[in-house]
């Protein structure tokens, strides 16, 4: 999703199938890792402390998505996130936010809607 000289953040999409199944399993795994500090991000460390931001990134997703009622503001449930040279693009797998019909869906959200929860810092 982004490679840059400071972060790496790669999106890994496994789909399965074994016999007998009515249906493959879709998950997502990503990676998004700080190359200057050598360590692993989580989604927390982009945000000031206390700031909301799972408040505002739910009802975000919320009106982006047709989900059946509104997407709760629990880091398990933005667990899977990619930086992009643009924002924060959120992935969602299948039977997580919707009916399972409705297949993965994912949302980016601009960072210059994110700008009052995000600590400084640069993606390029």
């Amino acid at each position: 999703m982004l490679a840059t000289d400071s972060i790496l953040s790669i999106y890994f999409f496994v789909e399965d199938y074994y016999t007998g199944a009515a249906h493959s399993g879709i998950e997502s795994h990503v990676i998004n890792y700080d190359l200057k500090s050598h360590r692993e991000l989580k989604l927390a460390d982009l945000f000031k402390p206390k700031s909301q931001y799972l408040e505002f990134i739910a009802n975000y997703c919320t009106r982006e998505l047709e989900v059946y009622g509104t997407i709760k503001p629990k880091a398990e449930t933005f667990a899977s996130w990619n930086l992009t040279e643009s924002g924060i693009e959120f992935n969602f797998d299948p039977c997580q936010i919707a009916g399972c019909s409705s297949g993965p869906q994912e949302v980016t959200i601009p960072f210059s809607a994110l700008m009052p929860f995000l600590k400084p810092f640069k993606v390029v």
